[in-house]
């Protein structure tokens, strides 16, 4: 994406600097925006501070730098869930929901969360049903689980016992070594399942 920072005014700026924070591999300073940019420095403070109080910036836990916020997160989920929806992949998702009977999810991981991105619903409801944009944690979603249960055992065992298990009902597991053996049944079936652990009904 090319996008130039000199052309039309803040929200060409605006979109600039939300470009350069995504496209890095780790959080960067006010400074490395404007230098990188070639933006006066307090006009880049400006900017990051307005992007910040909507949520599509945030400073990284303990520090003054900035990566990509919730918000745009989302939004970004949103977007290609949209986009999913005119593609072929929708279509496969589709038959797939048709073919098993259940509801099927699209969704991307950031920040130990699933961000849902597509998903194909059916009739009548059948459970907890997620739709583009929405996010739930790792620990109490069949995506999630199934997302950590294909990871090898040692990052996959870092992972788990990194995470900030909330019990979100009575059946919420938050403790990790049962959670690490329910991924493992999960490796050994291709298959998550989930009862209850994030909501109710």
């Amino acid at each position: 994406m090319s996008l130039n920072v000199n052309s039309d005014g803040p929200l060409d700026r605006a979109f600039a600097i939300l470009d350069f924070v995504a496209t890095q591999l780790k959080a960067v300073t006010a400074a490395d925006i404007a230098k990188n940019l070639d933006l006066p420095l307090p006009t880049a403070h400006r900017l990051i501070s307005n992007l910040e109080s909507r949520g599509l910036l945030q400073r990284a836990a303990g520090t003054k730098r900035f990566v990509v916020g919730n918000n745009l997160v989302v939004l970004a989920g949103k977007t290609i869930g949209s986009a999913f929806r005119t593609a072929r992949r929708h279509a496969v998702l589709q038959n797939v929901s048709a073919e098993i009977g259940e509801q099927c999810e699209i969704g991307i991981v950031r920040n130990n969360v699933v961000v849902y991105v597509d998903s194909v619903r059916v009739k009548p409801a059948q459970g907890l049903q997620f739709d583009p944009g929405h996010s739930a944690p790792l620990y109490c979603t069949s995506t999630g689980k199934i997302y950590m249960s294909m990871l090898p055992f040692k990052p996959r065992e870092k992972l788990v016992r990194s995470l900030k298990m909330e019990q979100h009902t009575d059946r919420t597991i938050t403790d990790p070594d049962a959670l690490l053996a329910v991924l493992e049944e999960t490796r050994n079936e291709g298959w998550a399942r989930t009862n209850e652990e994030f909501v109710k009904g």
